[in-house]
């Protein structure tokens, strides 16, 4: 697979194509009869500093910036940033794709708990959201869009092929504040369960290589075994 340098990049849309298939028409997404616009999105917001050569962080970054791991976990999480695990469609229009965006720090387990919210009658924080441009139109288009799924479930199943329990972790992951690296550590390590689950849904689906397959399993395993190393630092320690 060529690399991919953005979510929204010409290699990107050829993943988006393999991906899912027929649901795409160009840069509409299909779903029940419901169409919608859509965008390239990245899952799991991995950056920990604002660019590549800044010394400015992002809150993830300010709380890990102390630690001596934090070099091999910048370097790892940058390639995982635009991997194919690490990457989706979500509607344009009504604004969904900024909502995730805007919300908890762009926090996906966040989003997938807010999903959660919406699909039990919560609609106000997802509806009355999105771009500052957001007609009354768009919004009810998007919420058509949403009720063609069933609950937060199928709509992470068609999204990302993920399975119910790991929605269930994410939704309940989604409210907790992080402010220590250890709780930061377990989000990684719940954003490595994930990666994990979409690579082989990905490559059961024939979106990616053999080699690609297996050379994003050896970095998974290399990621995980890094904050595993660092959680217990901190359990010993205390």
């Amino acid at each position: 697979m060529k690399k991919i340098d953005g979510d929204s990049c010409d290699e990107a849309w050829d993943f988006y194509k393999k991906y899912y298939g027929t649901k795409l028409n160009g840069k509409t997404f299909i779903h029940n009869g419901k169409e919608i616009a859509i965008e390239g999105e990245v899952i799991f917001n991995t950056k920990l500093k604002r660019s590549e050569d800044s010394n400015t962080y992002t809150l993830f970054g300010s709380i890990l910036r102390e630690e001596e791991c934090f070099n091999k976990l910048n370097k790892l999480l940058e390639e995982f940033h635009y991997c194919p695990m690490n990457l989706c469609v979500l509607p344009k229009t009504g604004g969904l794709n900024i909502i995730k965006g805007q919300f908890a720090n762009d926090r996906f387990d966040s989003f997938v708990w807010l999903l959660s919210q919406y699909y039990q009658g919560i609609t106000a924080p997802i509806i009355n959201r999105g771009n500052r441009n957001c007609y009354i139109g768009q919004q009810t288009a998007l919420s058509d869009f949403l009720e063609a799924f069933n609950d937060e479930k199928a709509f992470c199943k068609c999204f990302y092929g993920i399975n119910n329990n790991l929605v269930e972790t994410l939704i309940e992951k989604g409210p907790v504040a992080i402010t220590k690296s250890e709780e930061l550590y377990d989000y990684y390590l719940l954003a490595c369960e994930f990666w994990t689950v979409r690579l082989e849904d990905i490559y059961s689906k024939e979106s990616i290589s053999k080699a690609d397959y297996n050379s994003y399993t050896r970095k998974l395993d290399k990621f995980s075994k890094l904050l595993q190393d660092e959680r217990q630092k901190i359990l010993t320690s205390e």
